[in-house]
């Protein structure tokens, strides 16, 4: 009967084994979240969408006044929002 109480090894994982990679995954999930929030992913994601707009409208307004020196419009004129906006108008 005694051969029944012999094990021949440690089979499975240990109570302490799975405490210690769940705190160890709560940890990752921590930094994962705070990496997203706040100044994290998001908010640079935001920027930079920000940045592209403003840098879209500033090369469509590049484009009107290179078409406008191209097509003669604005002769003696000065390049002025007031003048420019007028001949986009009329492009």
């Amino acid at each position: 009967m005694k051969r029944y109480l012999k094990i021949k090894g440690n089979k499975g994982i240990t109570l302490i084994a799975l405490v210690i990679t769940i705190i160890i995954l709560l940890i990752l999930a921590g930094i994962s979240i705070s990496s997203l929030t706040g100044s994290g992913l998001f908010e640079r994601a935001k920027e930079a969408s920000e940045k592209s707009k403003q840098a879209q409208y500033e090369e469509e307004l590049n484009l009107v006044i290179a078409t406008m020196k191209t097509d003669s419009i604005i002769k003696n004129e000065e390049f002025n929002m007031e003048n420019i906006i007028k001949n986009y108008q009329n492009i």
